[in-house]
């Protein structure tokens, strides 16, 4: 996946205490504010991809889990990611998380069982 390029970043949402906040954040992930609101987005290396560690610390991370202990009751954190590969293939997630640690996911491979819906004729985009 070295030719892996993507983009991801969040929604604004409220959360309890900046200070804190910005504590736990990795350091590849900007911190964006407007009026009461964040919203992150990745800096990670060349991928832009969300990171999964924290250099930092040296441990392995959980963005939407980070995010979600800082949430303000109610507000809902979503987070996307599309990326390619220059060569094969292309990919999409998308993740939504309140401060209750509850999660809704989904992703763009979706769509191949809802063409199934519609025909049996098609071929994968990465094929």
């Amino acid at each position: 996946m070295h030719d892996y390029k993507a983009h991801a970043r969040s929604n604004y949402f409220e959360i309890k205490d900046l200070k804190a906040f910005e504590d736990a954040i990795p350091d590849d992930v900007e911190i964006r504010k407007c009026a009461r609101r964040v919203a992150v987005h990745s800096r990670c290396g060349e991928s832009g991809a969300w990171p999964t560690w924290n250099r930092r610390t040296n441990q392995e991370i959980d963005i939407p889990a980070i995010v979600s202990e800082h949430l303000v009751d109610g507000n809902v954190a979503i987070f996307m990611e599309a990326g390619a590969s220059v060569t094969s293939y292309v990919v999409g997630h998308a993740e939504a998380i309140n401060s209750k640690g509850e999660r809704r996911e989904v992703s763009l491979g979706e769509i191949y069982r809802m063409a199934e819906q519609l025909g049996n004729d098609f071929t994968r985009v990465e094929d």
